[in-house]
Order: structure tokens, then sequence, then C-alpha cells
């Protein structure tokens, strides 16, 4: 637990959702996008991606320095995004950091 690796996709758009057997699925081309979107070419381990239709509707100033780019997603074309690295400073679990390694390796 203490070596949590987290990637947030953050998108906003149309999707329609249909019945497959007993289960409903999110089915669009907002879908796919986001599924495109997680094979990326993105070297930080840890990040935040916001694709451009969430910055019209939020304000990522909020967050502080986000990095333009953009992606190529199959069949989709090109895609602009924006990225968070978070500082490791501040997601790293002091408490974690401060155990033994005996504890830490029962942890996992």
């Amino acid at each position: 637990m203490g070596n949590l690796i987290l990637k947030l996709f953050f998108h906003y758009g149309d999707f329609i959702t249909k019945k497959v057997i007993r289960f409903d699925e999110m089915a669009g081309e907002n879908v796919i996008l986001s599924n495109r979107l997680m094979e990326n070419s993105i070297d930080a381990s840890e990040y935040i991606l916001f694709t451009e239709n969430v910055k019209e509707i939020f304000d990522l100033d909020y967050f502080g320095e986000t990095e333009s780019r953009t992606e190529d997603c199959t069949g989709l074309g090109k895609s602009h995004i924006s990225v968070l690295c978070p500082d490791s400073n501040i997601i790293e679990n002091k408490k974690i950091k401060k155990i033994g390694f005996i504890k830490k390796a029962i942890l996992r």
C-alpha cells in the first residue's frame, strides 16, 4: 500500500449506454477517447490528465502549473490535454516512510 501509484484521467463528454447481456455498457467517441488517452506518451509514473473538454468547464489554474500536450489517439486524431505531475513531497505518505522494513513487507 505504501507504493501505490495513481494516474487520474478527467474527461467530460457525451456517451450512450447499451445493454450487453445483463450489464449496461458505456459507448461512444468520448469513451473511446478516454481509453486511448490511457495509452499515452507521458513519462511520469504519477500524474493527472485533463482533456480539453474539462478545461472548458473547470479552471485548471487552481492546481498550479500544468503542462499542455498533444496526444495522437489512434483513429481519432490528435487530442489536446493538460498534465499535472504532483510534487512527490505532497503525495508521499510520511507515516509509511517511517515504519520499519518488516512492517512495510507485512503491509504489502
